[in-house]
């Protein structure tokens, strides 16, 4: 098989620039892309002080575990306005919640948000408008008969 650069089509300096620039075309739009989508991905800043978060870590970890173990899931809605919330145990029967509170933040704007949810009949809602992005925070409970619970949230609010 012939070589592509025989002696009747040597290698040029052209060929060699075109090369070039091809290669450097190619790393150049990889990075172009990367980062275009890295930048439109990006939630924002996930804790304030990392140091007070570490400490934290195993304490959040073995109350999220203890949530877990118990089979707990929680439906966390928000939509035109309003944030409402319901639990089950892991046998679908609805657990009674006696309070909910929730510390909130926005990744990018930096806004907080304390709410308290008004709980009735086991379901807990409260009218808030939040900024439309990622929120991240702590969610309190104090449920009958199981005491009080602290899990992690994430609410996604419109399109992003």
């Amino acid at each position: 098989m012939l070589s592509p650069w025989s002696a009747e089509r040597p290698l040029t300096g052209r060929h060699m620039a075109g090369m070039f620039i091809a290669f450097f075309a190619v790393v150049v739009g990889v990075n172009f892309t990367m980062a275009t989508l890295a930048r439109k991905s990006w939630t924002g800043l996930v804790v304030p002080n990392s140091y007070v978060a570490s400490q934290q870590f195993n304490t959040k970890t073995l109350e999220r575990e203890t949530v877990l173990a118990r089979g707990d899931r929680v439906q966390l809605q928000y939509a035109d306005g309003q944030l409402k919330l319901s639990l089950t145990d892991k046998t679908g029967r609805p657990l009674h919640i006696t309070s909910a509170n929730f510390e909130l933040f926005h990744n990018v704007d930096h806004s907080e948000s304390s709410l308290e949810l008004a709980c009735t009949n086991g379901m807990c809602a409260t009218s808030v408008a939040l900024a439309p992005g990622f929120w991240r925070g702590d969610m309190q409970l104090d449920i009958r008969d199981l005491g009080s619970s602290r899990q992690a949230v994430e609410i996604l609010v419109g399109n992003k």
